[in-house]
């Protein structure tokens, strides 16, 4: 079978509606998973602060979880985008050729893919200035960790959108 023959539906031998190849739903999942794993994690942060202070302020909680989904969904897409499109790219192509198309390799792949966009302006940072604070070491951390888990939440979206399982 060659690629020609991968766009064509197997029953009718014609091709297949655009939005079901799989290169056009992996570049719709590589653009939007910065961007919706972004929203999602400010989202639940916000919750979990209004939540956890139980203080309303001026603002209403609906005004501060959509708030927070966009400034999450800028972020996302500005900082994001590029490393998800090289790393989660060259990822999920690594991926399927081993075969592992569960949700779980992709959740990891997207989750490093997001400590890369704090860990490589970190690694450029340090290499001109060697000696940082306490609370910049801590900021860094906490910076990979949130990453990771908004990554993490981009690779469930990249999965749903992409069904690599499907294949």
């Amino acid at each position: 079978m060659n690629a020609l023959d991968s766009n064509l539906d197997p029953r009718l031998r014609r091709p297949k509606p655009l939005l079901q190849r799989g290169a056009v739903r992996t570049g719709i999942g590589l653009v939007l998973a910065p961007v919706v794993g972004g929203a999602l994690f400010m989202v639940i942060l916000v919750v979990l602060m209004v939540a956890g202070d139980g203080a309303g302020g001026s603002m209403g909680l609906l005004q501060r979880i959509f708030g927070a989904a966009f400034m999450g969904a800028i972020y996302g897409g500005l900082v994001g985008l590029p490393y998800s499109l090289t790393i989660g790219g060259l990822g999920h192509h690594f991926l399927s050729r081993r075969g592992l198309d569960s949700v779980l390799p992709y959740v990891g792949l997207f989750a490093m893919t997001g400590m890369c966009s704090v860990l490589v302006p970190w690694l450029f940072r340090l290499a001109f200035t060697p000696h940082g604070s306490f609370s910049e070491i801590l900021g860094f951390w906490s910076g990979l960790v949130t990453t990771a888990v908004a990554g993490a939440f981009g690779g469930i979206a990249f999965w749903r959108i992409r069904r690599p399982d499907r294949d």
